[in-house]
């Protein structure tokens, strides 16, 4: 069953998000003919992508989707509710994104806040979602702030949900925060430098990201414009583990 908001939550102030950014560009990105011809694994998306074809969508072979749920304290994205229930009614995956805006003084109160406003909009996930942290604005907190906020908010929506979420953020961005306690996390990675699925981008402090958004151009049946577009690399949660190849018997010893 798909959880709406309270009836008698505070009307969500509107505003333009921002869209990434941190991230840089330069001359050498991916041509947009390079990117069009990418079969991206999944797109996520919020109001800017307005009304989505999400037939013509599940059409292209995708899972599921990401779609953006809250910003702030008390924000919510007028989108949500219509994107998850046709992603739920076609039996896709649906990932739910906070953004974050860190501020003040008392990160865990101000995270609690935030992490409050996504989870009166969830409500009660179903087996094919998961809570995701859009983590893109340092606000000139320090890196041990910046970790701390991000910390306090995952550990209550995993509490809360019972789910793992995810931690988005870019490969610039990262570099501001202290990533001690994040790793734990799985790591979805936003660099443009390259659209190649066969040799991402460094994943660095993790060992490894669960998924790479290597494009904010991209082009997909069903939705009209740009559109940001992925690469999974782990498994949409509730699926089964991909199958590794079987690992090579080892050379016999040297006579």
């Amino acid at each position: 069953m798909i959880t709406q908001a309270a009836s008698n939550l505070p009307t969500p102030r509107i505003h333009h998000g921002i869209n990434h950014p941190g991230v840089e560009y330069t001359d050498d990105l991916p041509t947009e003919d390079q990117i069009a011809a990418t079969k991206p694994d999944f797109v996520d998306v919020s109001h800017h992508q307005n009304d989505i074809d999400w037939d013509a969508y599940k059409n292209t072979g995708a899972k599921g989707a990401i779609i953006k749920v809250t910003e702030g304290g008390d924000w919510v994205d007028d989108r949500f509710a219509g994107y998850r229930k046709s992603l739920s009614d076609r039996g896709l995956k649906c990932g739910l994104y906070h953004f974050a805006r860190p501020n003040g003084t008392d990160m865990n109160a101000d995270a609690t806040v935030e992490a409050n406003n996504f989870l009166a909009q969830v409500g009660t996930m179903s087996a094919n979602e998961f809570p995701v942290l859009d983590f893109e604005t340092a606000n000139k907190l320090s890196p041990e702030k910046l970790g701390q906020w991000a910390e306090k908010f995952m550990s209550i929506v995993a509490e809360k949900t019972g789910k793992t979420p995810w931690f988005y953020s870019y490969s610039n961005m990262l570099k501001k925060i202290d990533c001690t306690n994040l790793t734990k996390y799985p790591l979805w990675l936003a660099n443009y430098q390259s659209c190649d699925k066969q040799n991402p981008p460094s994943a660095a402090p993790w060992s490894s990201m669960v998924a790479w958004q290597y494009s904010e151009k991209g082009s997909v049946p069903g939705i009209t414009g740009n559109v940001d577009t992925n690469y999974m690399y782990g498994s949409w949660p509730g699926d089964a583990p991909a199958q590794q190849p079987p690992a090579q018997p080892a050379p016999p010893p040297a006579a």
